[in-house]
């Protein structure tokens, strides 16, 4: 298990498991991050674990966990899928979508 913090002034924290991320990888997934801290000022933290499954028949199924610190109740999101680049993607893109979600919860409960 390989834990690391990306940005020092920003609490992105990824951590591995049966894996190691290249370079382009992590350049991505901070690119996305940092994207996520601009678009909503609630967020506190991001938490993204990446796990290589062995299991079965397929060697490289991957498993992608987000975890969006946020005042109150954390969100989780889970993906599973077989393309690395793609389940991070999307792993990150339903993660903004949760958040706009709240955002709009939020605005639609100060209206009334």
């Amino acid at each position: 298990m390989h834990v690391q913090t990306i940005d020092g002034r920003l609490p992105i924290q990824v951590e591995t498991v049966n894996l190691k991320l290249r370079n382009h990888f992590k350049e991505a997934l901070l690119g996305k991050a940092c994207r996520l801290f601009r678009r909503h000022s609630q967020l506190l933290g991001v938490k993204l674990r990446v796990r290589r499954e062995e299991t079965g028949t397929s060697p490289s199924r991957y498993l992608a966990t987000v975890q969006l610190v946020l005042p109150g109740y954390d969100r989780i999101v889970v993906k599973k899928g077989e393309r690395l680049p793609n389940l991070l993607s999307e792993t990150l893109e339903v993660a903004g979508r949760q958040l706009r979600r709240r955002a709009r919860a939020l605005r639609a409960k100060k209206r009334s």
